[in-house]
Parts: structure tokens; sequence; C-alpha cells
């Protein structure tokens, strides 16, 4: 098995059928969908399932006694056999692409190849803004490969989608992902992007995200700022102590998205304090000083 294409899915059946539609059906790939105990609309799920019963398609239930897409993309990882490791929502797409593309770099070399993405937002057809600063990341690296561009690369774009990562790798250095509600794959991304002994950009657009009311990523509540800010720092204190101080501070780590948040949100004037504080506590500047 060349490839394994790993798929959370909780209650959008139609959305997870349309993905699986984007998917070539391809003797050296394989798809594990892995349903994280949904509870609606589930004849809609047995009926995909049915839809691609002659598809080499596995769908698994996640079994344990916790919820999330962290959660079952680790199901995934126990279950996956390819050489290549490919990761997607359920409620995005594979581009037309995808197929010649999987023939081109079956042979490739790289430890992680990245591809850019595009974007839609599905509440209005229009092209989303989701894709941007991932996009914005691997074209600086693509027309300027030198060392700053490099991390920015390797530890910066912190979803597992739209790049093709060598299993072996992963397994080798017992990388998972987090069981966090929100954010669960940011450690996983800087994790691989230590570990990769190579990697490359290719011009390809292989994958789609889309933005859509009630998305996981829109969660703006405390509970899942908070998630994120401390994912945020412990993956930074990782991230610090993994590479040489020279490089850490080509990262130029801060904690001003968080700030940001705090201010569009409306979260107070006591939270944006607090969250200062905490990012001072643990050696991370509050604001770019850069």
């Amino acid at each position: 098995m060349n490839y394994s294409i790993i798929i959370p899915h909780y209650n959008i059946p139609d959305m997870l059928s349309a993905l699986l539609d984007t998917i070539p059906d391809r003797e050296d790939l394989e798809v594990i969908v892995v349903d994280d105990k949904s509870n609606s609309r589930l004849d809609e799920y047995e009926e995909c399932k049915k839809r691609n019963s002659d598809r080499n398609i596995r769908f698994v239930d996640n079994d344990t006694d916790k919820k999330g897409a962290g959660v079952c993309r680790n199901i995934g990882l126990e279950h996956a056999s390819g050489k290549w490791l490919l990761f997607a929502d359920s409620d995005d797409r594979f581009t037309d692409s995808l197929s010649a593309v999987l023939d081109r770099d079956v042979d490739s070399k790289e430890d992680i190849i990245f591809y850019y993405p595009s974007s839609i937002n599905l509440d209005t057809g229009e092209e989303s803004d989701r894709h941007i600063d991932f996009c914005d990341t691997i074209g600086k690296y693509d027309s300027n490969p030198d060392r700053k561009n490099e991390l920015m690369l390797r530890f910066n774009l912190v979803a597992p989608w739209s790049k093709m990562i060598r299993r072996k790798m992963v397994e080798e250095n017992n990388i998972v992902f987090e069981d966090s509600k929100v954010a669960n794959d940011v450690f996983f991304c800087a994790q691989i992007g230590r570990f990769a002994e190579k990697i490359a950009v290719k011009k390809d657009i292989i994958y789609v995200v889309t933005a859509r009311e009630g998305s996981i990523t829109k969660a703006v509540d405390t509970t899942s700022f908070n998630i994120r800010l401390d994912v945020f720092i412990n993956t930074t204190k990782y991230i610090k102590n993994a590479i040489s101080e020279e490089d850490y501070n080509y990262l130029d780590r801060n904690g001003s998205y968080f700030l940001h948040l705090c201010r569009v949100n409306g979260y107070g004037i006591g939270t944006m304090l607090s969250t200062a504080a905490k990012l001072i506590k643990n050696g991370i500047p509050p604001l770019n000083i850069g």
C-alpha cells in the first residue's frame, strides 16, 4: 500500500460522502474513516458506507472513552499501512490533480511534501481566506529556501492536510495527535517538522479547505481559547528545546495572535492581562517585538 488517507468524521455524512467522491479509487490507496461517536444522521452515515462498500475504504468507530479529531486520527494511524500518510477533514475536498500527483511523488525521498491548498466558503460558494497564510508560508520557502523560511515551513503550518507525510518517520518517532477538543494537530505538526530529514514543496493544488458556520475551527468560546493557548505554549517549549537557539530566534514565537483574539472576541481586559501574564511566565513575549 502506497497511501493511507485518514479522515475523522462526526455528524456530517453528506460532506463526508462528497469528500470520498473526490478521492481516486486506486489499488495502492486506502482510506480510513474514523467516526467520532456520531449521534445524528446515522441513517445517512450508513448509506455513505454502503455507497462505498466496493472501494478500499474502511469505516472504523472511535470506541475509546475520549472524543475528538486527534483521537480519531490516532486510531487511523493504528490502522494505516501506506508508505505515505495524508489527512483530510471530513468537510474538505481533494482536487482532480490528486491522482496524477500520487503517481508522480510515490518514490520521493522526502519525509514531508507540502502542497499549495485552496479554500472555499461553503455558505457562499466563494473563495475563502483559510488557505492564504498556509500558501504564504509555502510560497516564501518555495521562492527562497533559506534557513528562516525552512523553519517557518517546518513549524508554522499547524494543520496536517495538504501534506504528504512518510509513515515510517511518524512511527519511528512515536508521533501522535493530542486528544484536546481543539488544536489537537499543532503538536503533531511540530514533531513532524522536527524529525523530517528532507522536505519539499510542490506547486500542485491537491486540497481544498472549506469554511462553514458551525465548524470547530470557528470556536471562539473561552474554553477553546484557553486550550489553544496552552497548546501554543507547550508546543513553543517543545520547539525551543528541540532546535538551536539561533534557529528558535528565527521563528520569532510570540503571543500577539492570542491578544488579538482576546480583543476581537470581546473577552475583556482581565482575560487579556491574564493571557499576557501566562505567556510571560512561560518565557514567550506577548507581542511581536521583532
